[in-house]
C-alpha cells in the first residue's frame, strides 16, 4: 500500500493515523473478524489481492481514527473506575466455528501463534466486544458516525448493527452472563443543535442511545454464523475472483433511479416515482399543469465513495464504474 500525505500533516500525525491501517495478508485466512462475517466477502477478497497496489491519503484514515479514540477512551476510563462501573469493555474473543466453543487468550496473545490448539483445518471467528453492562444485562456497541445513519435508519438500527450485537451477545451469554438487551451508543460527529430543533427525525443530542435492538435466539445466532461462514468459505474457494458473489443493493448503498415531478418555480418535487411511466401517470391523472419529469440517477454509495478496491471489481466495472 502507497500512503500519500498531500496535505502536509506532521509526522506525529502521520504516524498516528497510520497504526489503524490493516493489512488483511498478516492474518490466516481460516480467521474471521466479525465486521468481516457481516459485510459483503467481495472487498475483503480484492483488498488482499491487492494490497500492494492499493493508494490512501493518509487523510481518508481521520474518521477511522476518531472511531478508534472513542473506543480507546471508554476502555481506559472503564479500566480506572472498575470499582465504580459494573462494565468490561473491549473484550476480545474467538468463537471456533464447528463446535461453538468461546477461546479467551490473555491480552497481546493471538490465536494463530499461541494457542496451542489453533488448526488451519478450522474455522474461527474474532468477536472484540464493545461493553457489556452488569447491572443492564446489556450488550452496548459504540459507532462514532454522522446523522445520516440516524436519519436514512429513520431512527432504527441498521441490520449489520443488529448482527454485530447479536453475535457478541451470544458470546456473553455462553461466557456466562446474561443478555436481556442490547443498544447502540452513536457518537454524532456532525451533529448541530440548531439541525436538532428544527428537524424532527434528526438525533435528539451528539451522543444517543438507541434501545430497541431486537434480541435473537442462540439458535438463530448459531444459524447467522454459519451462514455468513459459508458465504466467505465459498467466496474464498473461488479460483477466479470474477466468479465470488457480488455485494448485494443494501451492501452497495444503493440508491435507486428515481424520477420526479416538478412543478415550474418549485423547489421539490411534487411526487417522486420509480419510473418514468409512473411519473407520467401521475401528471395525467393529477392534470399538473406546468409539470417536468426530472431524472435523478441512482447511485451506489458505497462502492462509489468507500470502496478502496472498486478499480478491481467486475461488478463495479458492470455498473459503469470506473
Amino acid at each position: 500500500m502507497k500512503i500519500t500525505n498531500r496535505h502536509g500533516l506532521p509526522a506525529i500525525t502521520e504516524n498516528a493515523l497510520k497504526m489503524d491501517i490493516f493489512d488483511p495478508r498478516n492474518y490466516p485466512l481460516n480467521i474471521l473478524w466479525l465486521t468481516t462475517l457481516i459485510g459483503p466477502p467481495l472487498p475483503g477478497i480484492l483488498k488482499r489481492a491487492h494490497f500492494e497496489e492499493l493508494i490512501i491519503d493518509i487523510t481518508d484514515m481521520a474518521f477511522r481514527f476518531i472511531g478508534s479514540a472513542v473506543h480507546d477512551m471508554i476502555w481506559k476510563r472503564a479500566i480506572k473506575n472498575q470499582k465504580n462501573l459494573s462494565i468490561f469493555a473491549e473484550e476480545k474473543v474467538y468463537l471456533e466455528v464447528e463446535t461453538m466453543e468461546i477461546i479467551t487468550l490473555p491480552v497481546g496473545q493471538t490465536l494463530w501463534k499461541d494457542y496451542d490448539k489453533f488448526s488451519e483445518d478450522k474455522l474461527y471467528v474474532s468477536i472484540k466486544m464493545d461493553c457489556y453492562d452488569y447491572e443492564a444485562q446489556s450488550v452496548d456497541d459504540h459507532k462514532v458516525t454522522t446523522k445520516w445513519s440516524y436519519i436514512l435508519e429513520d431512527s432504527g438500527v441498521k441490520p449489520d448493527t443488529v448482527a454485530q450485537l447479536n453475535v457478541a451477545g451470544f458470546v456473553i451469554r455462553k461466557l456466562g452472563f446474561p443478555v436481556k438487551t442490547a443498544r447502540v451508543n452513536y457518537w454524532f460527529r456532525d451533529w448541530s443543535a440548531s439541525e436538532a430543533a428544527k428537524q424532527a427525525n434528526y438525533p435528539p443530542a451528539p451522543i444517543y442511545t438507541q434501545h430497541n435492538v431486537p434480541i435473537w435466539t442462540d439458535a438463530a445466532c448459531e444459524e447467522y454464523i454459519r451462514e455468513r461462514v459459508i458465504v466467505h468459505t465459498t467466496a474464498l474457494s473461488r479460483d477466479n475472483v470474477e466468479d465470488v458473489v457480488a455485494c448485494s443493493p443494501s451492501e452497495r448503498w444503493e440508491k435507486p433511479t428515481t424520477y420526479a415531478v416538478m412543478k415550474a418555480g418549485n423547489k421539490r418535487a411534487a411526487k417522486v416515482c420509480g419510473s418514468r411511466e409512473a411519473a407520467d401517470r401521475y401528471i395525467v391523472d393529477n392534470s399538473v399543469k406546468g409539470a417536468y419529469v426530472d431524472l435523478r440517477p441512482g447511485s451506489n454509495v458505497r462502492c462509489e465513495r468507500f470502496c478502496e478496491c472498486n478499480k478491481w471489481c467486475h461488478f463495479y466495472k458492470k455498473l459503469g464504474g470506473e
